[in-house]
């Protein structure tokens, strides 16, 4: 029996439809009335339109697409190349419930990027990466978005100053890469870094003392930070005054190495309002981190990525104080990890129920699951999770019979989420 699609009936069809992308339901209107209906009713559900290199729309559907897509609220453009006079057709199509436009990889749009500003000044969320802007076209195109609430720049050469008319009402801006000048950065910060909540900055110039005159600028100008993100690796950072950030809740660095001074005028000020804190860094002296940890007594979350190895014994036993701990991360990229004190850890700490350790010897996982059993027989309704990767392979007998509340994941190789991979 030969199955013929034009058997199916309205409902089948629209099933079939519903996983088709645009470019595709384009297409399929034009076989007939019946399945231009159907798919014309699919694409006023769509809701995001994806342009890469092999789309093949021409300038006569783009006009058409705010007329048959009336929902679209997220346009996401790839290593594309069009003509000025096409963008202009793209930008200017009438998109009338747009709120996110991200262009990656975009060539020919040097000049082009002012008219952004011209016709999608409602857009809330905007991502240029990897492209060669003007800097001038960068600066009246920001005037004119009055509605812009979130900002991304990802490898994106411009000095600093195009960013100075960036409205008020941006809250969260994402700076990755992009080679500014600190001069104009500093000047940007001093006048609109008051209003930032979330900031992630990323920098991959090596000079002198850049990093922490970066550190200090965001710092001495970013007071209602709520969540904030620095990469400035090969840095040694001094983050004493980290404190006065008193809104800060998330705090993820990446750098060489911290500082942390506790002076005796400073024993009394404002401790850290952290849930969760993550260090990738190449080294750190326990007394450095140890400051830190004092400084955070609601910190629910903590990751620490050391590219050499972990042992912070007085850091361990700061950390089994923390009330309010939940999930606890120690990683090292040379693979060495001082198991005595996460054996001490899971001893004395009350609140950790989610451990994440790096590659351990079979002798050390035994010693840290003996010491996990003994914690479960003092709490039995307690639940613990652990994560680990070991050197070498484990049998476990099948006789053993693990705790219900005991949960172990051997793993070949941690998420992939940058701050868990070097």
């Amino acid at each position: 029996m030969v199955l013929n699609i034009l058997s199916l009936n309205d409902d089948e069809l629209k099933l079939i439809f519903a996983h088709f992308v645009i470019e595709d339901l384009l297409k399929v209107r034009h076989v007939c009335r019946r399945f231009r209906y159907l798919a014309e009713d699919e694409l006023e559900k769509k809701r995001c339109l994806t342009i890469t290199q092999s789309t093949k729309t021409t300038v006569k559907q783009l006009a058409l697409l705010p007329h048959l897509c009336p929902r679209i609220t997220s346009i996401n453009a790839i290593c594309i190349y069009f003509q000025p006079w096409k963008w202009y057709r793209l930008l200017n199509a009438g998109f009338l419930n747009l709120t996110e436009l991200s262009l990656n990889e975009c060539c020919n749009i040097f000049h082009e990027i002012e008219m952004i500003g011209d016709s999608m000044s409602h857009i809330r969320v905007l991502k240029l990466s990897f492209m060669r802007i003007k800097e001038l076209a960068l600066h009246k195109m920001l005037k004119k978005l009055t509605n812009l609430k979130k900002l991304e720049l990802w490898y994106v050469d411009i000095k600093g100053w195009g960013l100075h008319t960036l409205r008020h009402c941006v809250s969260s801006l994402i700076l990755c890469n992009c080679k500014l000048e600190i001069e104009s950065f500093e000047n940007f910060m001093k006048y609109n870094g008051k209003y930032l909540k979330q900031l992630d900055f990323r920098d991959d110039i090596h000079e002198s003392g850049r990093g922490q005159r970066l550190f200090d600028c965001i710092i001495n100008s970013s007071f209602n930070l709520d969540q904030l993100t620095l990469d400035l690796d090969h840095s040694c950072l001094d983050v004493t005054h980290l404190t006065s950030l008193c809104r800060l809740k998330t705090l993820n660095v990446r750098a060489s190495t911290l500082e942390f001074t506790m002076r005796n005028s400073n024993r009394t000020k404002k401790m850290f309002k952290l849930k969760c804190v993550r260090f990738k860094l190449n080294t750190l002296e326990d007394k450095h981190f140890l400051s830190l940890i004092k400084r955070m007594p609601n910190v629910e979350e903590l990751t620490v990525i050391f590219k050499e190895s972990i042992n912070l014994p007085k850091t361990s036993e700061e950390i089994c104080s923390l009330s309010s701990l939940k999930q606890l991360t120690f990683l090292s990229e040379e693979s060495k990890i001082n198991s005595q004190n996460l054996v001490y850890m899971l001893n004395h700490s009350g609140s950790i129920n989610h451990y994440r350790f790096s590659t351990i010897t079979q002798a050390e996982f035994v010693n840290i699951f003996n010491a996990t059993l003994k914690k479960l027989k003092k709490t039995p309704l307690f639940p613990i999770e652990i994560e680990c990767r070991l050197k070498e392979k484990v049998q476990l007998r099948p006789d053993v019979k693990f705790p219900r509340n005991l949960k172990i994941r051997f793993v070949q190789r941690w998420e992939t989420d940058s701050w868990y991979v070097y």
